[in-house]
């Protein structure tokens, strides 16, 4: 997966994070001297987890990082023994139809109105 976030930032990528305890799992990308991307779950019982945040620099949207990150964390999350994440897209100013969609291309379903799921197979 290193080499595929280099590609999306135009060979300007010095590193990619994934860190994870757990309470929580953390996948971010760093291009030049800042964070570009970032994607993070937090433990809320059981085997579910809950999106906390999925962020991406204006400038580096659209190029599939956001989604590179998302499956990153995904990945945390099920060594961490989950078995389903949640997400409630909005806020941060985005609208409420574009976050949802973004979640729906990486593989979640809405659970309910507002509320999205993804099921983590082999757990």
């Amino acid at each position: 997966m290193p080499e595929e976030l280099d590609a999306l930032l135009g060979g300007c990528m010095t590193d990619v994070h994934v860190t994870s305890t757990p309470q929580s799992v953390s996948a971010y990308v760093m291009g030049g001297h800042m964070s570009v991307g970032t994607a993070s779950a937090d433990h809320i019982g059981g085997g579910k987890w809950w999106v906390s945040r999925v962020f991406i620099r204006g400038n580096h949207r659209g190029k599939g990082l956001g989604t590179a990150l998302v499956k990153a964390m995904i990945e945390a999350v099920k060594a961490q023994g989950g078995t389903l994440l949640e997400v409630a897209p909005g806020g941060y100013g985005e609208p409420y139809e574009s976050q949802q969609g973004f979640y729906l291309s990486c593989g979640f379903a809405v659970a309910e109105p507002g509320l999205l799921h993804y099921k983590i197979e082999g757990t």
